[in-house]
């Protein structure tokens, strides 16, 4: 796979890829989108998309050992549109270090360990249209608190959940 340098988008979900495997996607400068659902890597391996400074969109849901603190090791951040890591046990931790995602539209995190602690984290991602939170510990005033955050700074995001 890591011949295909000029690749844009990979879909790997529900395969045997591991955080060892991930390493051969590293040099795949032209890959905007993947796709690693329902697989068993951790938050290791993304420390293998550091240098992607192309990649728009990264879905782990289902991947049940990902807390989000793998995203720190992205200098891709501030790139990302799109974050599904619903069905991990992405935390508030994950979502202090989201917050540097200044271009983030989409965030999927139903069925994770965020909190309404974490959605503090997010007050400043004026660009966030759509945030789903079903199944996780975030209370009604937390929703609140960050929709409030984001109407003040003009941005017209819908929480999903709740």
């Amino acid at each position: 796979i890591a011949a295909l340098n000029e690749l844009e988008s990979l879909v790997l979900l529900g395969t045997n890829v591991t955080d060892a495997g991930l390493e051969h996607l590293s040099e795949m400068h032209s890959l905007r989108g993947i796709y690693l659902g329902q697989t068993s890597i951790t938050d290791d391996g993304l420390k293998h998309f550091e240098d992607l400074s192309k990649l728009t969109e990264i879905k782990v849901s289902g991947c049940g050992n990902v807390t989000g603190a793998g995203f720190r090791e992205l200098r891709s951040l501030s790139t990302l549109t799109c974050v599904s890591a619903s069905e991990t046990h992405f935390n508030d931790s994950g979502l202090e270090i989201l917050r540097e995602a200044t271009n983030l539209e989409y965030l999927y995190l139903s069925d994770t360990d965020v909190s309404d602690i974490g959605l503090d984290h997010l007050g400043e991602l004026t660009r966030l249209k759509r945030i789903h939170l079903d199944g996780t510990g975030v209370t009604g005033a937390g929703k609140d608190r960050l929709h409030n955050a984001l109407r003040q700074k003009g941005a017209q995001t819908r929480i999903v959940g709740l």
